[in-house]
């Protein structure tokens, strides 16, 4: 039987955890009081929390750790409940969110005509995509693989006036620096092509490639088509799955480069047709090169 008082406890005070410190200091009273993890688990879940959100909040107190917060606001602003967002040139629907991992679907983000013209910008410049292979030492060199069967090429900031525009509206709507998200890069899958399950973070070995270009903090994925059978991007962690439409978008952040961030996600094989996607990847800090030689993310 659950305990009445432990309920009110929570609930007083569980949705008020904003911060780290409030976090563990509400984990600590409730341990002092006497009551078990999994006591304080049930109740989370009982709640409405996610299983392993719950399992991790109380795993992070156990072990001491913290998962703090990006240094500024990172993602649509939420705050107000909005179906819409003024992104400047055009507005564009939340059609879903999630608090963990952060993750927020938005809708009509790009027209069919940008799709379209960004197609066709990039399709002459398509090569096979790589991935970074790094033994975590200070070099590193990257490698066709079968983790990745895509096209990919970037458009640099200042070579498009329409990346150039997208840039601007993504900026604005993931309230993020322009000069903190690397080029717009361009992918393009074929029937069966798929992205095996990753992170879009570097690991933070990979000391190089990070001194250039800057740890990943969040990523803003864009479908520039709808395929007509499979192509979804599934998260992992949480057991969801996204399906590509076009002009739609899908943002998600991951401040610490950390696996409990729950951002684990995988291009499910494209089962007919062509599956394009565009992705603006958002830096901790300003990259000193940003041009793409290799990536690591996309779905």
């Amino acid at each position: 039987m659950r305990s009445q008082g432990l309920t009110k406890a929570i609930k007083k005070v569980c949705h008020r955890m904003s911060s780290v410190a409030s976090e563990r200091n509400f984990l600590a009273l409730l341990a002092e009081q006497g009551y078990s993890s999994e006591t304080i688990k049930d109740e989370l879940i009982s709640m409405g929390w996610h299983p392993q959100s719950a399992s991790l909040v109380l795993q992070r107190f156990a072990e001491g750790t913290t998962f703090e917060p990006a240094p500024v606001p990172l993602g649509p602003d939420l705050g107000q409940l909005p179906t819409r967002i003024d992104a400047g040139d055009r507005e564009i629907s939340i059609l879903a969110s999630m608090r963990q991992p952060r993750m927020c679907l938005l809708g009509n983000f790009l027209s069919a005509q940008e799709c379209a013209e960004l197609i066709e910008l990039s399709a002459p410049l398509m090569e096979r995509s790589k991935v970074i292979v790094s033994d975590g030492d200070a070099k590193h060199e990257t490698s066709l693989t079968y983790a990745r069967t895509s096209d990919q090429t970037s458009i640099p900031s200042g070579t498009s006036k329409l990346v150039d525009a997208i840039r601007r509206r993504a900026a604005r709507v993931t309230r993020w620096p322009e000069a903190q998200m690397q080029d717009l890069l361009i992918v393009r899958y074929r029937p069966g092509a798929d992205f095996s399950p990753h992170h879009d973070y570097f690991c933070p070995k990979s000391h190089p490639y990070l001194a250039l270009h800057g740890q990943r903090v969040g990523t803003l994925l864009f479908y520039l088509n709808t395929p007509p059978r499979g192509g979804a991007t599934a998260l992992l962690d949480v057991e969801m799955e996204v399906y590509p439409q076009q002009g739609n978008a899908l943002f998600f952040s991951y401040p610490l480069p950390r696996q409990d961030s729950l951002t684990l996600h995988a291009g499910v094989p494209l089962g007919e047709g062509e599956k394009w996607v565009a992705t603006f990847f958002l830096t901790a800090e300003i990259a000193k090169k940003n041009k793409h030689t290799a990536d690591e993310g996309n779905a």
